[in-house]
């Protein structure tokens, strides 16, 4: 059994990986249920991602998902990152879709994780 390696460039909230467990308590809904689609970033959800490190359970990060690597590829392997411009505007706009998807606000920032699985 081999590691996969995938890296995502972010904007978002980062919460700690047990949040999900006192929304699912707060609510009594299954997160993963509810928010599956949320989970997988190939599937139109106003932009917005849940990533999980699911490997150690520190945190999730939500939010946009701004550059993915390949399955086991690492981003700028073959060229340099290219960071995308973002104004204030985008910047609303997704804060305003966490909060309308997952009641979630405070500080938003950008992410560069590489996730193990």
């Amino acid at each position: 059994m081999g590691t996969r390696v995938n890296q995502y460039f972010m904007y978002g909230i980062l919460v700690p990986y047990n949040w999900y467990r006192e929304w699912e308590q707060g609510t009594g809904r299954s997160f993963h249920a509810v928010f599956a689609d949320f989970m997988n970033d190939d599937v139109d959800t106003d932009d917005i991602s849940c990533l999980f490190d699911g490997r150690d359970g520190r945190f999730i990060i939500i939010g946009k998902v701004l550059e993915r690597s390949a399955d086991d590829e690492y981003l700028g392997s073959d060229q340099p990152i290219r960071v995308p411009e973002f104004d204030e505007i985008d910047k609303i706009g997704i804060r305003e879709s966490v909060k309308k998807n997952f009641d979630l606000e405070g500080q938003f920032h950008f992410y560069f994780v590489t996730q193990y699985r």
